[in-house]
């Protein structure tokens, strides 16, 4: 429009001085008034389609990535993410491309996940809280005048835990990490009240566990407990 303008109204001599003017190649505007002599001024204004190269990964497939890395466990690295798209869609990426896509263009970047067990059941996790005020008042009825003579000075915790490792999530996701704990407990010393007498000892291959089914006698005065051999209950002396 201001090439033509300039030319028009004469403040330009040639298409030379309107190329000046304008801070573009004299090529560049005698390809516009071609166009404009082709089409007419619509056809000039009308959008056009950029060049470069295709997306080498296209829209539909960006869609179910993004997807992918709103989920909480999200990708290992950046290399997971480039063998995921090889495994679902067939689709050969370099690894510089997608880590401009992930973590430049959506900020997905690698944080440290929230660690949470492998067999965790999460209704039961969402009911714990509502039922445990439950639980304590008929846990205290069981047994209201018990009285102890025994008791565990101290406990103790024994396995490895699982290394947590950074993992690639949309902005705004926590991470994830599904582990499996594996641990022992066992008690250490034992100190009797009434006479005042403390064992020290460290009770081998003793590991808690809950177990569903209770003794018929009260089982507040009973102690679930398994060996590396048997199972049995051990009753609390009182």
């Amino acid at each position: 429009m201001q090439a033509l303008y300039l030319l028009q109204s004469g403040a330009a001599e040639s298409i030379s001085h309107v190329a000046r003017i304008l801070g573009h190649n004299r090529i560049t505007v005698q390809r516009w008034l071609c166009e404009y002599r082709q089409g007419g001024l619509e056809y000039r204004l009308s959008p056009r389609a950029h060049g470069g190269r295709q997306a080498f990964i296209l829209p539909a497939v960006q869609t179910a990535l993004r997807k992918r890395l709103k989920q909480p466990r999200g990708f290992v690295t950046y290399q997971d993410v480039v063998d995921w798209l090889a495994t679902e869609y067939g689709i050969t990426v370099n690894y510089w491309v997608v880590y401009d896509l992930v973590r430049r263009r959506w900020k997905a970047k690698l944080k440290r996940p929230r660690p949470s067990h492998a067999l965790q059941d999460p209704k039961a996790l969402e009911d714990f809280p509502k039922q445990l005020a439950h639980r304590l008042s008929l846990a205290v009825g069981v047994a209201p005048d018990l009285h102890l003579r025994d008791w565990v000075e101290d406990e103790s915790r024994f396995g490895l835990k699982p290394i947590s490792r950074r993992r690639v999530t949309a902005k705004g996701v926590e991470p994830i990490a599904m582990q499996h704990w594996r641990f022992k407990w066992g008690w250490r010393g034992l100190c009797r009240i009434l006479c005042k007498r403390s064992i020290i000892r460290i009770m081998e291959e003793i590991a808690l566990c809950y177990a569903s089914s209770k003794p018929r006698i009260g089982w507040m005065r009973y102690w679930p407990v398994i060996t590396a051999r048997k199972r049995y209950w051990v009753r609390l002396v009182y």
